[in-house]
Formats: structure tokens, sequence, C-alpha cells
């Protein structure tokens, strides 16, 4: 645990030095107040945008070893050194109530973060695909070695940067617990908000997602898995839209981070595109009001954001956005041959649709069919959800007949982005960790409105139902953390968090070299390298080492 709060404090003043000159530069070009109160965790999270990007272009020419983290750290002194001038209002919880709650709440992220990482995709393919970021530059080809090597999510390309695996401890697996914590301090500002007297719907949206966030995620703390962090940032960018509607005037910086962030969710996984429809909304605004400025300064933003991610892609599958096969430009000896693409898309959906070994024969099925057996597999409480989650606009026309001065028009439009997703979702992978960002999403959107009408009515002088939500979110912070803390392990943890589980793998022959492949019932997980799930006797090295890239035999 030591080592995890070291590194912890060195990312988080990386990530607040970036955060902090990227949000002076967005306050000057957009017009917005230098002394707009901006929040801690909205500062680290546009640090963690800019870092990210930083190292997925740097991947491109370079591992993220140690020369990385040198270039890091002076970018990170240089944005200091260039901001610290600049007036900078920062807001920062006040009240004694929420450092409390806000004590436990890293308790139990710092106690989750150091367990073994829990996810079985980490073992499957996060750990390699780190490994490959570590030791190489963007590998042409890689996902001819193992298509999931090439989906190309940037936060494990984060992960690899933040890794720190150059200094022969242990490759870190920490970046997870930092943007729960990110998250946690951004909710948590609804209870400040509560208890300050303000009945507002943003702070109810984030007392609701508190709970949620650790009931529904907090297994994933541990793992550098890329679902969490997708359906907690489109968590943030729902309450980022809802609170800058409260504000009533002119825009201020949150509606920039909404379109940053949605730009950047996507670069993580491709299943946050219905997210663009705020970035979209946000730009179809600045068109109408002809601030062209704005405009052009957004668009940049956006490509700045997209174009490493995008060229990554091309060298690691040599298609423009993996696995869209219908975005074919480019005729590269590495491409991955597009029956193969096209077969691990219909995996994915299968997959997604029947877990387990029988998915195969499940193909083809019809969709009332799947539908109600896909249906039958979820928990009740997951039925709840989806259910909810599909009945949530007549809830929410409803609410704005109801409540017409907190359900207005933008409102409605969050709702609608957000239902989008659930249908995108569900036809496109519905397993429902990963439309958790989605569903929770349409479904609190609906009822919240009721809420605030209902605590209203139970508390007209604000004062007795913080408190009752005070300790409603303390006693379950304590379950959580008396819950999930492994006291067997927890001397071992002192100091180092939990390594990644151990290999299990033999030599396998590739067409012209070696690799390793998993052996039955054991996965590839880290020290191993390079490591995939079964031979591919019909892939080849493009070169004498495996920095050439892969190619398939033709």
């Amino acid at each position: 645990m030591l080592a995890t709060l070291i590194i912890w404090s060195y990312t988080g003043l990386l990530l607040f030095s970036y955060g902090r000159a990227a949000t002076h530069i967005f306050q000057y070009v957009f017009g917005k107040n230098s002394d707009e109160e901006v929040s801690l965790p909205f500062v680290l999270l546009i640090g963690l945008v800019v870092l990210t990007v930083f190292a997925s272009i740097l991947n491109v020419f370079i591992p993220l070893g140690a020369a990385s983290a040198v270039i890091f750290l002076a970018g990170g002194v240089f944005g200091w050194l260039a901001s610290r001038r600049q007036v900078f209002v920062l807001q920062t919880p006040r009240h004694p109530l929420t450092w409390i709650l806000l004590a436990f709440i890293a308790l139990t992220v710092l106690e989750n973060a150091t367990h073994p990482p829990s996810s079985s995709d980490t073992a499957l393919y996060h750990a390699q695909t780190i490994r490959w970021f570590e030791t190489y530059q963007a590998v042409p080809g890689l996902g001819n070695l193992h298509h999931r090597l090439a989906f190309n999510s940037s936060w494990l390309v984060i992960n690899a940067a933040f890794s720190f695996a150059f200094l022969g401890v242990q490759s870190f697996h920490l970046m997870s617990g930092i943007l729960f914590l990110c998250s946690m301090l951004y909710f948590t500002e609804g209870l400040e908000t509560l208890i300050a007297k303000k009945r507002t719907t943003s702070a109810i949206l984030k007392v609701l997602l508190l709970p949620l966030s650790f009931y529904l995620l907090s297994s994933d703390i541990s793992s550098p898995a890329t679902d969490m962090p997708v359906t907690l940032l489109t968590w943030v960018i729902l309450v980022l839209w809802v609170e800058e509607l409260e504000t009533g005037g002119r825009p201020g910086i949150r509606i920039i981070g909404v379109f940053i962030l949605s730009f950047f969710t996507l670069t993580i996984k491709l299943s946050a595109i219905p997210l663009l429809g705020f970035a979209g909304f946000i730009l179809t605004l600045y068109i109408f009001e002809r601030q062209w400025q704005k405009v052009l300064l957004l668009g940049l933003a956006g490509m700045v954001i997209l174009l490493p991610w995008i060229v990554r892609s091309v060298i690691l599958s040599g298609y423009l956005v993996f696995p869209v096969t219908q975005i074919d430009f480019f005729p590269v000896d590495w491409k991955i041959p597009i029956d193969q693409v096209e077969s691990i898309r219909d995996a994915i959906f299968n997959f997604a649709r029947f877990p387990g070994k029988d998915w195969r024969s499940m193909a083809g099925t019809p969709f009332r069919e799947w539908v109600s057996l896909w249906f039958a597999r979820q928990t009740i409480n997951q039925q709840i959800v989806f259910l909810l989650a599909v009945i949530s606009p007549l809830i929410l026309l409803t609410a704005r007949y109801k409540y017409t001065s907190i359900v207005a028009g933008r409102y409605i439009l969050a709702h609608f982005i957000l239902y989008a997703g659930v249908i995108f979702w569900f036809f496109s992978a519905p397993d429902l960790r990963f439309g958790y960002g989605f569903l929770i999403g349409v479904c609190i959107l609906a009822i919240t409105p009721f809420l605030a009408s209902l605590m209203a009515k139970i508390d007209k002088d604000s004062k007795f139902i913080p408190q009752t939500i005070f300790v409603t979110l303390f006693v379950f912070q304590l379950y959580v953390i008396t819950f999930s803390t492994d006291t067997q392990t927890l001397k071992q943890r002192l100091v180092l968090p939990a390594d990644y589980f151990r290999s299990r793998a033999q030599p396998c022959a590739i067409a012209n070299g070696s690799v390793f492949c998993r052996v039955d019932e054991g996965q590839c997980n880290y020290e191993i390298f390079p490591c995939i799930p079964t031979s591919r006797p019909n892939v080849e090295m493009r070169g004498p080492t495996f920095h050439d890239g892969f190619r398939v035999v033709r």
C-alpha cells in the first residue's frame, strides 16, 4: 500500500499539472471566466485525457518505459511553471462530513486497488497488451498474433505509461484506482451541495452514483479493465451536463469538459460512440451561434484526441477503426484478413448474448428467441435495471409533465443520447457489464426529478435529509470496506500491491518463430511474454524481431 500511495501521489500531481494547464487554455480560448470555480476532479480528469493522448502519440515512436516517464515528468514541470501565475479558483470539499466520507472512500479504494486483478480479460489479454506497449512501440499487425491485441484501448496505453515496469519491481496496475478516486471525489460534491441547502438535480445524481459505483464496479478497481472507466466517465459526463444546465447562464468550463471527455471515452472503448451525441450538440450550438473560432478549436481538440487512436488502430490492425471493416483504406501487408475481422465481430456479439461454451451453437438464433433466453440468464437485479431502462422514456415524459422546470429540453436530450447508447449496446454486445453506463444513466435521469420533489416535501428546511444521506452513505461505506478487506494478504500488501497472477503457458510455434501459448485451465497474464491463447501457425513475423510486426501467411 505504501508503493500505491507513492505512485498515486506522483501520478495525481502530474494529472493536476497537465489538467491545470489545459483548463487555463480552455478558459482563455473560449472566453470563460478565469475566476470561475473549477472542481479538483474536473482538473484531474482533463489531465488524464491530456496525458493519455500524449502517451498514445509517444507509443507510436517509442516504448512506454523510462524515456517516456522522463518526458511526462518534464511536461508536468513545464505545465506547472507555465500556469503557476494564472488565477485559478479550485473547488474542494469544505464540510467535515464530506471529508469523513472521503476518507473512508479512499481507504476502500486503496484496499481494493492492491488486490490481484480480478477481470478474466486482464489475464487473457490486458496484461499482455500492456507489456507489448511497455516493451515496444506500436507493433504493425499485432492483432494478427491475437485479435484482442488490436482492440486499441487508450486505457491500456495509459496503464502501460504509468506501470513503472522499467524500475524492475513489478508492472503496477493502479490507474483504475486513480480514476475511481477522481470520480468518487466528484460525486461526493453532491453531499456537499445538499449540506449547503442546495437541492439540485445534479447533487441528487451524484449521491445516487456514489453507492452504485461501488456496488457495480468496485471489483474492477484492481484491474486495468476497460469497462469500468467507460461506465464512470459516462456518468461523469452526464452529471457535468446536468450541472451546466443548472447554471442557467453563459456556458461554463463544464461544457468543454463534456466535449473532451466524450471523445476521450470513445478511445477507451468503441461502444462509447453514442456519447459523441453530446459533442455533436455542443458543436452544432456554436455553429448556429456563428462562433466559428470555437467550432474550429473544438473540432481541432476532437481530432487531437482521435488522431493518435486512429493511427494506432491502423498500425495494430490495418483498419482505421477495428473491428469495423466497412472503413478500409490501407492496403498494408499486416492487415488482419477481413473474414477474420467479421468473425471476430460476430463472436463479440454472440458471446455477449450467450456467455459460456455454448455461444457458437446459438449463433443465428431468431431475435425473439435470443432475447428471451438472454433475459432469462440475467439476475433479478439486472432484469429490473434493464426493464426500468426500457420504460425510462415513459417515466421521463411523466416527469416532464409534472416538473417542467427540472426536466428541460437539454435534460431530455441527455436522456435521448444515453437511451441511444442503450439501444446500441443491446444490438452490439448486450453484456450487462458493458452497458451499465447507459443503463444506469437513463434510469437515474428518469427518477431523479421525482426524488427531488419528494425531498422538497419531506424536508422543507433541507436539514434532515443531508444528514440522513451522510449516515446512509457512511454505513454503506463501512459495509463495503469491511467485506472487501482481505485480511489474509493484508501484511503482504502493506508495501507493494498484489502483482498479476502467474502465467501458465508453454512454447508454441508461429510460421517463422515461436511465442508462448496458455495451457489448459491457464492464462497468459503478464510475466511470460509474448503469450497468446492458442497457436497461430499461419502467422509470421514481418522481420527478424517482434518489433517488425506480424502478418498472416497468404
